[in-house]
This record gives C-alpha cells, structure tokens and sequence, in this order.
C-alpha cells in the first residue's frame, strides 16, 4: 500500500495505462515537455492523491511525495538554516551593493506554499521539489527558484538607493519585494504569504 501521510500529497507519474487523446474541446496540458494527464491514464496525473492508503503496483506507477505544508526560508549574513535539517548550510546570504557602493547583507525571510492542486504542476516543472539533488543542504525549489529570485529582488532593489536610505525604506522594500516574488513565484504556481 502506498500511504500518503498528512501534511503531503502525491504526485504519480503512471507508466502503464492507456494514452490520454483529448477529446473536441478538451487540449493536453504540457509543462516542460512533460503531459499532465487525467488519472488513470500514461503520464503524470492531473491530480495528486490526498492522505490515504492507495493499492498501487510499484513498476507501474513513480510516486512523488510532496509537502504540502508551509516552507519557511531564512537568509541572514551568516547563511541558512536548512529546511530539511538543523545544519547550517553554506553562506547563501542575500549581499547588496547600494548605489553609494557599500555591501551588506540583507536578512530575509519568506514564507511559500505548493497547494494540492498544483502539486503535478509543480512536478512537472521541477522533478521532485523536495529533493536535494547536489546534496549542498538545499531542496530543488529552494535552489531552482526561491533564492535566485530573492538574490535577484533584492540586489536590483539596492542598485538605486544609498546605503542609508536602504536602510531606512526598510517597509517600502519588504512590500515591494512581496509583490515582486509572488510574481516570480506565479511561474512555478507556488503561494507566498510574506517576504
């Protein structure tokens, strides 16, 4: 029995089952080349199963478990605490150089959700969110799209500013830093709730 515990979904990749031919009115959805597809059909299926216990033959069906609860990010000067463990990762600190030329880091916190229905969206897009693929203490959506857009926001956010007046429109750079990467996470049909 495959168990889905609570607090997770998952996603299954089927590699047997018949092929999903849309129908007149109905199209195929294709994320990076890969098919979302009805359950029950080849390919990844358009909905992931929700805790319970599923009877599922391991060779016919890849199973991707997802966390479906909130992921907290923190960056500070001295780098992260992992997610996934209590050890301290390498220095990812978010530095800014201001217009004035001074660097500093810039402590940063978000706060992000995948929710159930986008979970084999966000599959589709990313393999396995949760995994560390290069075992350096980050997860593929930590590494492939919180942090580089995060880097991204808050170095362009610094590059017409000086460093005191940085400093100062601290709340006007946290909104615009919101808005901001909820747009870069839309991509990824990932929720924010706050940077």
């Amino acid at each position: 029995a495959l168990d889905v515990e609570v607090g997770t979904v998952a996603v299954i990749k089927a590699n047997a089952g018949p092929k999903y031919e849309p129908t007149e009115g109905k199209t195929l959805t294709v994320v990076n080349g890969v098919e979302i597809v009805p359950n029950g059909n080849s390919g990844i299926w358009e909905k992931a199963l929700t805790p319970n216990k599923y009877y599922m033959h391991p060779d016919a069906f890849d199973v991707i478990f997802l966390a479906t609860t909130k992921r907290v990010y923190s960056y500070t000067g001295t780098g992260t605490v992992s997610v996934k463990s209590d050890r301290p990762t390498e220095n990812n600190s978010i530095e800014v150089r201001t217009m004035d030329g001074y660097d500093f880091p810039v402590d940063v916190r978000v706060s992000v959700k995948i929710d159930a229905l986008n979970a084999p969206y966000v599959v589709a897009l990313l393999k396995d969110p949760d995994a560390d693929a290069d075992k350096d203490g980050f997860d593929i959506l930590e590494e492939k799209a919180v942090l580089p857009s995060l880097r991204s926001i808050f170095r362009n956010s610094a590059e017409d500013k000086g460093a005191i007046e940085y400093v100062q429109s601290r709340s006007e750079i946290e909104k615009s830093a919101t808005t901001k990467f909820k747009a870069d996470m839309e991509i990824f049909k990932i929720d924010v709730d706050k940077v």
